[in-house]
């Protein structure tokens, strides 16, 4: 399970990550995702010669035009059925003989259609039991999990001190806690300080980073820097990025502010900064880390600018002369050319009128922002919450700059 939603992203990783896939260092994991790239090879065969077999042990086989019989994984089984035009969750529950007759059925049917007359690239592993890694068209740039992992390791950790954050370790499920990871949670030591909602003595270890075949995903913070959000609480800042070298999710990074995290990372309090998604076509190798870049040094501005916007947001106030704060608002966030309706505006409005002792005077600037983060975080629709977030950020600097 995936989300798009800042509050439970970091979450849903830490709560469903299998043992194999969760890693103490980027260094840890980078190396790992490695020795696998190193393992595969890339085949490219015209997309007419791809079939699906039944082996002589009775497991559901794929090959190509000079590839051998491979086993296909959870997620290029998904590829290989998209092919041949048939719905993997409905191909799920038949035999692997009725699966594979119907793939072959479906890629011959397809043959007709332009995109199938183009070759298709077969990611496979090798070994004593070759898999199946991914099956994308010919357009697809392959990056490695293991070259982002490097990058955040010298960009992020060695130049920005940043870390990944503690976690409670049981969410592993693997029995007994490793201890050479684990130790007992105390608010005072520095790497943990940011947590909360934990008890004293609870083992917790690093946690956040996260890698398998099919994707990787991290989580780092700066636990050092801190800004005051003109409250007198801190917020720090945090990054969110991954990558898929199989085709199962674009290369991304996102940055933000956050007040706190929990033990089983959810994310308190944040505010959204830069979002890059990237498709794996065209020139993405060689620009991707630039654009990469760029959104970090908008996160690595100075803290007495994060704190400056802040404070201007809090000490701008909404409406006058006639103008209610909601209008105001709208049309601020029409100039930033936002797609955030009235209603929504009003109701980001009553949620300020509601968190007076968090937020301050509802008809801030400041107050209508965090209405507006909290009201997308009961969204249930992930594109939603992104509109509404990316909406946020747009009218709080449209805000500002329109009182300057």
């Amino acid at each position: 399970m995936q989300s798009n939603d800042l509050q439970t992203q970091a979450h849903e990783q830490w709560a469903n990550r299998p043992a194999d896939e969760r890693f103490r260092t980027l260094t840890e994991l980078a190396d790992s995702r490695e020795a696998a790239w190193g393992t595969t090879e890339d085949a490219e065969v015209p997309a007419g010669s791809i079939t699906a077999h039944v082996t002589a042990e009775g497991t559901l086989a794929v090959a190509g035009e000079r590839t051998g019989l491979v086993t296909p994984t959870s997620w290029s089984f998904e590829q290989v059925a998209n092919l041949a035009g048939a719905p993997s969750e409905y191909l799920r529950k038949l035999t692997n003989q009725q699966v594979a007759d119907l793939l072959n059925y479906g890629i011959e049917q397809e043959l007709g259609k332009v995109p199938m007359r183009r070759g298709r690239i077969l990611t496979v592993r090798g070994g004593d039991d070759p898999t199946l890694l991914s099956l994308v068209s010919k357009k697809y740039e392959r990056v490695g999990d293991h070259i982002l992992a490097r990058w955040a390791q010298r960009e992020l950790v060695e130049q920005r001190g940043f870390l990944n954050p503690w976690a409670r370790a049981e969410a592993w499920g693997v029995g007994a806690i490793d201890q050479d990871w684990a130790e007992p949670f105390d608010l005072s030591d520095p790497r943990m300080n940011y947590l909360i909602n934990v008890p004293s003595g609870t083992m917790v270890a690093p946690s956040g980073l996260y890698a398998g075949d099919r994707d990787m995903f991290c989580f780092l913070i700066d636990p050092e820097k801190t800004i005051d959000d003109g409250g007198g609480n801190a917020l720090h800042r945090g990054v969110l990025f991954g990558n898929s070298a199989v085709g199962a999710r674009k290369l991304w990074i996102r940055t933000f502010l956050f007040a706190a995290v929990c033990g089983n990372h959810f994310i308190w309090g944040a505010q959204e900064g830069e979002q890059v998604d990237l498709r794996h076509i065209g020139n993405v190798q060689e620009t991707w880390q630039a654009l990469f870049a760029a959104a970090v040094d908008m996160l690595g501005a100075s803290s007495q600018e994060d704190e400056e916007l802040i404070r201007k947001a809090r000490t701008t106030v909404l409406g006058g002369d006639g103008v209610e704060p909601v209008e105001h608002a709208y049309r601020l966030s029409m100039n930033a050319r936002t797609w955030l309706r009235k209603k929504q505006l009003s109701e980001a409005h009553s949620i300020a009128k509601a968190h007076t002792d968090r937020y301050g005077d509802p008809d801030t600037l400041w107050a209508m922002v965090n209405g507006l983060t909290q009201l997308s975080q009961a969204q249930t629709i992930a594109s939603k919450r992104t509109e509404i977030d990316a909406g946020a950020g747009a009218l709080m600097l449209a805000g500002v700059e329109h009182s300057s």
